[in-house]
């Protein structure tokens, strides 16, 4: 019997725990968007067009055309023509992660090939 009213204890203060923490992140986020002097709902706004740039990214590198309008294998950034006319920095940037700077890679790279190459 008393192993019984331990776990309904137990139970009710996980609840009353999870629903403090739950509270407690509200307040975070909304006091973090004050002191930047942002509004919550902007955060989720850039939220949303990080979702649609990771898309564009994806898709580009999924497809089968590279920016050119050569054939690329999907799965690589480029064509091999204008991989191999990217300096060597900028080849190995490209083998970063999404979100961990590919995307920068990516642009910077798109604007060198913008203007030396295409």
């Amino acid at each position: 019997m008393g192993a019984c009213i331990r776990l309904a204890v137990s139970a009710r203060l996980l609840k009353l725990f999870d629903r403090i923490y739950g509270i407690y992140r509200i307040v975070f986020i909304i006091e973090a968007g004050r002191k930047k002097n942002m509004n919550p709902q902007i955060t989720q706004m850039d939220a949303d067009v990080k979702k649609n740039d990771w898309a564009f990214y994806l898709e580009t590198y999924k497809s089968e055309e590279c920016l050119c309008g050569r054939v690329k294998k999907p799965g690589n950034s480029f064509c091999f023509r204008c991989y191999k006319e990217l300096p060597a920095d900028m080849q190995r940037a490209l083998y970063r992660k999404m979100g961990d700077g590919y995307e920068e890679a990516f642009e910077e790279a798109v604007a060198w090939l913008q203007t030396e190459v295409w």
